[in-house]
């Protein structure tokens, strides 16, 4: 999610997660409603590390929060227009907050303290040389390389080949190359003992310096992206796809009025 901020909140699979127990008349949150509840009402990371620490609502998850019948375990990211980040986890009922400034990797399963392990044995050995796997380590290892190798200049073999030669929009291209580069396939047979494990469906990138989201999906033919900076937010709007239609582009001016 992207607010009109510049506020990136997202959510991945986290199947240690432990949001606690419940004490009678004890005031709550849902799991998916308080990522919502983060890009309603703030614009910074700072904002909601303070919200997370300070809040006393437990947030919850519902016997309907599932996921091919397994109940629905998340950890938060959210992302700033200064660059600042918090990976915010539940672990034993208490929210675990890690703070980074610039580029950062989240991906699923383990705890994000247990993964910087992982990574930092791998980085010594050279991080790009992990054998290849959909485990959620190994996509996290191998982002954690691969943007080390990232450029911020362009690119003077492929910029001729972008449109307008624009270095943002060579920044989102290589992000979503990233992205595909380490999804896994559609056509993978998921597991059902790991359901944090299985094909990707679709990949969004929030551009929070100019306030752009992009949506890429894996069951079709698009990658479409709207410009908030377009969007009258007093209004309540809609886009919607049909089943099996390609589309591409800015659907900004696509965006329907709900009366």
């Amino acid at each position: 999610m992207l607010n009109e901020k510049g506020l990136a909140a997202d959510v991945l699979w986290l199947d240690e997660a432990d949001y606690g127990k419940f004490k009678a008349g004890e005031e709550t949150i849902g799991i998916t409603e308080q990522l919502q509840y983060f890009v309603d009402n703030f614009a910074t990371v700072n904002e909601v590390v303070n919200y997370v620490q300070n809040n006393k609502n437990r947030v919850e998850t519902s016997k309907n929060d599932t996921i091919s019948g397994f109940p629905l375990t998340l950890h938060y990211i959210v992302t700033d227009k200064t660059g600042d980040n918090a990976i915010i986890e539940y672990i034993n009922g208490e929210p675990k907050v890690y703070r980074q400034k610039g580029r950062i990797v989240m991906t699923n399963s383990p705890e994000y303290d247990k993964m910087l392990a992982i990574n930092k044995y791998f980085k010594e050995a050279g991080g790009l040389n992990m054998p290849g796997s959909s485990l959620s380590q190994a996509r996290f290892v191998y982002l954690s390389a691969w943007l080390k190798e990232f450029t911020d200049t362009k690119l003077p073999r492929y910029i001729n080949g972008i449109k307008n030669k624009d270095m943002n929009t060579q920044t989102v291209l290589s992000a979503l190359s990233l992205m595909r580069g380490v999804s896994t396939p559609v056509g993978v047979v998921p597991s059902l003992e790991a359901p944090n494990n299985t094909s990707t469906v679709w990949r969004t990138i929030s551009d929070v310096k100019n306030l752009k989201f992009y949506y890429d999906s894996a069951l079709s033919f698009s990658t479409i992206w709207f410009d908030l900076n377009k969007i009258d937010f007093t209004k309540n709007q809609k886009f919607e796809i049909a089943t099996g239609e390609s589309v591409y582009g800015d659907m900004t001016n696509k965006l329907k009025e709900i009366k």
